[in-house]
């Protein structure tokens, strides 16, 4: 279940509390129709502070944070802490602004009762304890929370990634094929312009020798046919 700190996120709209996890959508079938433009990369902004409505749910979320800290620290048994804060504020309060003489005058009130200052250190170090499992819990949640809203997106971005790279080595295979058959295409072609060159001056001289050929039979027969014409 959501802690109160996650409820007061809720709340304030800085989160949303996940409790069960969301089963992940159907993937969609891509039909791409054309050329498909590369997505612009995504840029993540930081939200900003200077507005009064964000300040105001930032201190909320503060408030709240600070709340159930103390509350883990007044479950800590360290009455001693309690005291002696207690009497800070009281000396303060009272005008006493120099922290070295209200710590002096806080301790030795303490030690008359009977409470060493090795005790009340103790009772310290049992407010720091509970604020480092207050601290480890917080975090345990957080990375839940994290987990439960962005795990079928991180599903999703593995997934597609894994798909361009087969994307990736399809294509350049295909560029690959594409070269290859474009300089078969470049060689044909130039075989082929070769070819028709040859062609074309075997072509131009057997004509040349046609009409040479032609022109010396038709001369020829122009005579036998002028000189025999009496005969």
């Amino acid at each position: 279940m959501a802690g109160k700190f996650w409820q007061v996120m809720e709340k304030i709209g800085l989160a949303e509390t996940v409790e069960e996890d969301t089963p992940p959508a159907a993937e969609a079938s891509i039909k791409p129709t054309g050329s498909i433009p590369a997505p612009a990369p995504v840029v993540q902004r930081a939200p900003s502070v200077s507005d009064p409505e964000t300040q105001a749910k930032l201190a909320e979320l503060d408030k709240s944070a600070r709340q159930q800290l103390a509350q883990a620290m007044e479950g800590a048994g360290a009455s001693l802490v309690e005291e002696l804060g207690d009497t800070l504020e009281t000396l303060k309060e009272s005008g006493v602004e120099d922290e070295k003489v209200r710590y002096t005058a806080a301790i030795k009130g303490l030690t008359k009762k009977g409470h060493s200052v090795s005790a009340i250190c103790q009772d310290m170090d049992k407010c720091i304890g509970v604020l480092e499992d207050k601290n480890r819990e917080f975090a345990s949640q957080l990375k839940g929370q994290f987990d439960k809203r962005v795990g079928t997106k991180t599903q999703t971005v593995q997934t597609c990634e894994d798909q361009i790279k087969v994307k990736q080595a399809q294509k350049a295979k295909l560029d690959q094929e594409i070269y290859d058959l474009s300089a078969q295409r470049t060689e044909a072609q130039s075989g082929i312009t070769d070819e028709q060159n040859k062609l074309t001056q075997v072509g131009e001289r057997f004509d040349m020798a046609y009409k040479a050929i032609r022109s010396e039979v038709e001369a020829q027969r122009a005579k036998i046919a002028q000189y025999g014409e009496k005969l």
